[in-house]
């Protein structure tokens, strides 16, 4: 059974970047073994949630989706280790559960996978609850069936306050939303906006906490300008160029690519820049 999977290409530059700022700057003792912590179990585990590749996806689906997209996740653990985040003062609910194509339910399903790791990180069992709610009404909507065995699984994990596996069962229940969106379906398009959704999530969330805050070390992790650009030109291969949350998201990525171009993390100006179209984008999505 084909699956998609969380590659690491993306991932393993967080992870070096990391721990070279860990070494330099003598990172406290609980920092690092929650860093490790995490290590060890995306080891263990096999998939933790890094990032999605759909190159396979492409091949079964006759697709031409080539782009590799982070998970938000990668980029909030990152923002974890560099720096204390106040999780809680970025959380935007989302207001509305239903929404009038499949391209903005894919988009909002995106939202609502990126809002659950804000979650997680909150440690916030409540708000985690609902935002697995949205998306598994989200998932319905798209005329996806969330295996029940899957789904408990990750209420337990929710129930009983286990992080770290939740992180993983997540990650098992997403995977299979996407098999199906890809195998049954026929839909791998569908599975990128998802993506889509859930970067521009963690680019909304990001941007606001260094908009508030900002550390030239924690804003390398908006250093993704060549993500942009390969994101762009998978976007104008593959998703239909007349929808109009492909004009949306094509307009917002040719913004994030000026800002986001250069070799040097954003300043905190450009980060204001950054959340401001992440912010318009999340708006029209969810309109």
């Amino acid at each position: 059974m084909h699956r998609t999977r969380f590659h690491s290409t993306f991932a393993l530059f967080v992870a070096l970047m990391v721990a070279a700022f860990a070494v330099a700057c003598d990172s406290s003792k609980s920092g690092s073994d929650d860093g490790k912590s995490g290590g060890k179990k995306a080891s263990a585990d096999g998939d933790p949630p890094k990032k999605i590749d759909f190159k396979e996806a492409a091949k079964e689906s006759e697709g031409a989706i080539e782009s590799v997209i982070p998970s938000p996740d990668t980029i909030f653990m990152a923002m974890s280790t560099l720096g204390k985040p106040d999780w809680k003062g970025v959380i935007k609910a989302v207001e509305k559960e239903e929404f009038d194509s499949e391209t903005q339910t894919a988009l909002a399903t995106g939202i609502h996978l990126a809002q659950f790791f804000v979650h997680v990180h909150t440690k916030d069992k409540d708000e985690a609850s609902k935002s697995i709610d949205a998306l598994i009404r989200s998932a319905k909507q798209l005329k996806v069936d969330v295996d029940k065995k899957d789904e408990k699984e990750v209420r337990e994990n929710i129930k009983e306050g286990k992080w770290d596996d939740l992180r993983y069962s997540l990650s098992t229940l997403n995977g299979r939303i996407q098999d199906q969106l890809i195998e049954d379906k026929k839909r791998p398009d569908l599975v990128m906006l998802i993506s889509i959704g859930a970067w521009l999530e963690g680019a909304f969330v990001a941007s606001k906490i260094l908009s508030e805050g900002y550390s030239k070390k924690s804003a390398v992790v908006l250093q993704q300008g060549a993500l942009v650009k390969d994101v762009k030109t998978s976007v104008k291969n593959t998703l239909k160029a007349d929808d109009e949350y492909t004009k949306l998201i094509s307009k917002s990525l040719d913004k994030l690519g000026k800002i986001m171009k250069g070799d040097d993390p954003p300043s905190k100006e450009d980060v204001g820049k950054i959340f401001e179209v992440a912010s318009s984008a999340r708006a029209d999505i969810l309109k």
